[in-house]
């Protein structure tokens, strides 16, 4: 036949004739030298009972010159395959686990982070956010390879930002792709029609394209795979997800850390710029970024929250980092109308915004003095 590959699947149920380690490590290295002689290369196929061990018999690893190990692991209800190199002899090897998934067209899938690397020179063009204060508030606008994490409480104006954002790239004739996890399509499309913006007929152009989907039809790995496969098939210029928070609560923080990392390393590698979603927990005051992972590898940080004041509550931005740009570092009230939202002036109360409570009401001359005479 001269064959130069030879596949030997099951040898566990071969090797499991012999009660003997020694005899099967004997028996597997002369199998090895003949096919070295031969020139051959050879995948040997062994099942693994124990996950602590590297294979049935602990002698498989000994003889080979190159070990991968698979394993399926039940994380969080759902099951995790992950790849692991534990030995390649005579070269360089990235070490641990790397989660892959089993395509139907593309078989086995595996994209290890560490070799998403961009050889481009970073963008120096900006882009609009599609909030003119805001992109006033950012220099110009944000650099054209930057991903931004826009980070508040419900009804915030979340959903309105992704919006605006994917708006502004429509108008300049950029293509835009949204991964939505909390609403469908049709609640978009509705939604943003009452801020005057009109995402069917930019689906029905082609500048738009509209996934909607629960977190919990997939895996991890799985919607990583499908979103760069569906960046591939589109070739955006503009990407946002809304929201990561959802993908969070459907995996545990490993898997999560992995999917995030994998999303914005490849929209760099792309040149794509994206627009991240994270829902706060807190309704009053500072939002809460310390758990979000994304914020520490995100350039651009949009923080939306409620803050109280005269009895009532109100609404206020603050761009919190930017990087390799000088921005606003100000807070910034603002307002959300079927316009879309539109940011004021810095309010006087500005104590009050960034604290997230009522600034203190002024005293009158008279409160001023009676409490002069109280300490004297």
């Amino acid at each position: 036949v001269r064959a130069t590959r030879l596949i030997l699947g099951g040898a566990g149920a071969l090797f499991s004739l012999f009660r003997d380690p020694h005899f099967v490590r004997r028996a597997l290295r002369r199998v090895v030298m003949a096919l070295r002689q031969l020139e051959v290369t050879a995948l040997i196929v062994v099942e693994r009972t124990d996950d602590d061990k590297m294979a049935r018999y602990e002698v498989e690893e000994f003889v080979a010159d190159n070990v991968v190990i698979l394993r399926n692991r039940l994380d969080n209800e759902r099951r995790r395959r992950t790849a692991e190199v534990l030995k390649f002899r005579g070269s360089f090897h990235q070490k641990g686990e790397f989660s892959f998934t089993i395509d139907p067209v593309d078989g086995i899938d595996i994209s290890p982070i560490s070799s998403l690397a961009s050889s481009a020179e970073a963008a120096t063009t900006r882009i609009s956010l599609g909030v003119p204060e805001l992109d006033q508030m950012c220099g110009g606008g944000v650099y054209r390879d930057n991903i931004v994490l826009v980070s508040g409480a419900t009804g915030t104006g979340k959903t309105l930002m992704v919006t605006e954002f994917i708006d502004s790239g429509i108008q300049a004739g950029e293509r835009s792709l949204l991964f939505s996890f909390e609403e469908d399509r049709e609640q978009l499309v509705r939604n943003a029609s009452n801020w005057g913006v009109d995402l069917g007929a930019a689906e029905a152009g082609g500048l738009l394209k509209i996934f909607s989907e629960y977190p919990e039809r997939r895996g991890m790995e799985d919607h990583l795979i499908h979103m760069r496969r569906a960046i591939q098939d589109f070739k955006p210029e503009r990407v946002a997800i809304d929201s990561i928070s959802s993908m969070e609560q459907s995996a545990n923080a490993r898997s999560f850390r992995e999917f995030i990392l994998g999303v914005i390393s490849y929209l760099k590698v792309k040149r794509i710029a994206g627009m991240l979603i994270h829902s706060s927990t807190e309704v009053i005051g500072n939002p809460p970024l310390n758990d979000a992972y994304a914020s520490t590898i995100a350039d651009v940080i949009v923080a939306l929250r409620y803050v109280e004041e005269g009895g009532a509550v109100r609404r206020a931005l603050t761009v919190l980092k930017m990087r390799g740009s000088q921005h606003d570092k100000r807070i910034r009230e603002y307002d959300i109308d079927g316009d879309g939202m539109h940011i004021k002036e810095l309010h006087g109360g500005e104590k009050g915004i960034g604290s997230g409570a009522a600034p203190s009401a002024p005293q009158s001359d008279a409160a001023l003095g009676a409490s002069a005479q109280k300490r004297e």
